[in-house]
């Protein structure tokens, strides 16, 4: 029996398109790749506010503004762990392959799965590593940011699930994460027989993937679709490199001489391991807006009906104020960047409205 096996667990994305049709032909693609069906439904809002929705019986997500006049349409794309779990490897390539053919395809976030079949690895062991911070790859202790004054604390943590399965009766599992869900990456091990009611007997190790990470990611898994046993290798290497189990003990070793816990060396002799190195997320201006206007405008709107305008614009003065007299050199060269390219606000304001 081979204990391990390796799955893509959750894509998610966003593309351009210039036609009704095009839309249509990638629910087509979905609906014969997965096994499944669409339907029709209102607008919903991911980020953006879409137009138009399409939601499978196996959740599958497509979101869509049509073009307009001279402007694209716009889509987003959520495919979840279940449907990878139960298709084959000719329909997870078809998929790869038509979305990385779609226009400005960017992959937003990806999740790579590894099982362990034999249940060698469980959360618990994990847990047990991780208050001895016998682990990298992620924050092990305390640690005090100056900037904002405050301890951060160790990035892991320890939870119950309580799942219900098809009988009625609920199951507590324990779940153990590293690493924050909405941070560029983070890293996860649970009971997929409880999760999964009994379907899938393992133990899960998950690593998932944001923003321009994932996209590399999916970048990378696109090159090894002609053999499917480097793909699902691949898979199961990017799990195993995301992290690592190793001795402490002794204080004074640097992080590469130390010991490789048993339990954690059994699978790297295994399957081995690739990691990808995550940069620290670079500061985009454009970002930072889109963030803000979807965050305050209904704020700003109560506010407005409870206090007034001039008000308003007193509390936004002050808020402004404030936040000069923390900028850094990071934030001025960003400053410096926007003015020499002219980048203009209400325009900006006007083209994410649009979408």
């Amino acid at each position: 029996m081979t204990r391990f096996s390796s799955t893509v667990h959750w894509l998610q994305g966003t593309f351009n398109f210039d036609s009704k049709l095009e839309a249509q032909n990638l629910i087509k693609v979905l609906a014969s790749s997965c096994q499944d069906e669409f339907a029709e439904e209102g607008s919903i809002k991911r980020g953006v506010k879409f137009s138009c929705s399409f939601r499978s019986t196996r959740k599958i997500i497509l979101a869509v503004n049509y073009p307009i006049l001279h402007a694209q349409g716009y889509g987003w794309l959520s495919i979840p762990g279940g449907v990878f779990d139960a298709i084959e490897f000719d329909s997870i390539k078809v998929i790869f392959e038509t979305l990385s053919g779609l226009k400005n395809w960017k992959c937003t976030r990806i999740d790579c799965a590894l099982d362990d079949l034999m249940k060698k690895i469980t959360p618990r062991i994990v847990y047990q590593e991780a208050l001895r911070s016998n682990f990298s790859g992620f924050r092990n202790k305390p640690v005090f940011d100056e900037r904002e004054q405050r301890w951060r604390s160790p990035s892991y943590s320890l939870y119950s699930s309580l799942y219900t399965n098809s009988d009625g009766n609920s199951t507590e599992a324990l779940n153990v994460d590293f690493g924050s869900r909405t941070s560029n990456k983070s890293w996860h091990c649970y009971d997929k027989t409880a999760q999964s009611d009994g379907e899938k007997d393992c133990t899960r190790m998950e690593v998932r993937f944001r923003d321009e990470n994932s996209h590399k990611i999916f970048d990378e898994l696109l090159t090894c679709l002609n053999d499917k046993k480097v793909f699902y290798l691949h898979l199961g290497q990017i799990v195993a490199g995301a992290i690592c189990f190793v001795d402490r003990t002794d204080e004074d070793k640097h992080l590469s001489r130390l010991e490789i816990l048993d339990f954690w060396q059994e699978l790297l002799d295994e399957i081995g391991s690739v990691k990808y190195p995550v940069p620290k997320k670079e500061v985009i201006l454009e970002n930072s807006v889109e963030w803000a206007a979807k965050q305050w405008e209904t704020t700003l709107a109560i506010l407005y009906e409870v206090c007034g305008l001039e008000n308003v614009m007193i509390f936004c003065t002050e808020m402004i104020a404030n936040g000069q007299s923390r900028l850094e050199d990071r934030h001025k060269a960003i400053v410096k960047k926007a003015k020499l390219e002219g980048f203009d606000l209400i325009k900006f304001y006007n083209l994410i409205n649009s979408r």
